[in-house]
């Protein structure tokens, strides 16, 4: 299902008469005082990024550039609250899959960014992952965090 958040396009799963809180609830509000970590090699992005969860209300934005700054991040304590994942990560086409095999055993909500969108297969275990295509605007990647925040994706 492809919707439509600040102006840019998301795939994810229907809605159920869960996500209608989404409908009255903010991001800012979802997002208060949250630790988001943010994986993107390109470090002018993830700067980007921070700033715009950081104006959204996140406590914390922990910036990992590569796969051990990553799981580094991924194990810390108490554990992160939603975790951004590029896809493409270390020049490896599904390093971010790694990474959100590590989230979803710790029940941390994710998204994927991705420039392979729509033509993007998922793994079968993240078929109803979020999947943010780039080019996204910001408006659009902080609604589909907090919209994972929000719906509890802890289950995958």
């Amino acid at each position: 299902m492809v919707q439509s958040f600040g102006g840019g396009a998301i795939r994810r799963p229907a809605l159920t008469i869960l996500d209608l809180n989404l409908e009255m609830t903010t991001p800012s509000t979802v997002l208060q005082g949250a630790a988001i970590l943010i994986v993107e090699d390109e470090y002018l992005i993830a700067l980007g990024l921070e700033d715009a969860f950081t104006d959204a209300g996140a406590g914390e934005v922990i910036i990992a550039q590569n796969m051990p700054e990553a799981r580094l991040a991924l194990s810390r304590e108490p554990p992160v609250d939603a975790a951004v994942f590029d896809v493409q990560l270390d020049g490896k086409a599904d390093a971010g899959f790694a990474l959100a095999e590590i989230a979803a055993a710790r029940n941390i909500p994710f998204v994927f960014l991705t420039a392979y969108s729509p033509g993007l297969v998922l793994p079968e275990r993240f078929r109803g992952a979020t999947t943010v295509p780039k080019p996204y605007s910001v408006a659009t990647l902080v609604s589909a965090v907090a919209g994972e925040m929000l719906r509890g994706r802890r289950r995958l």
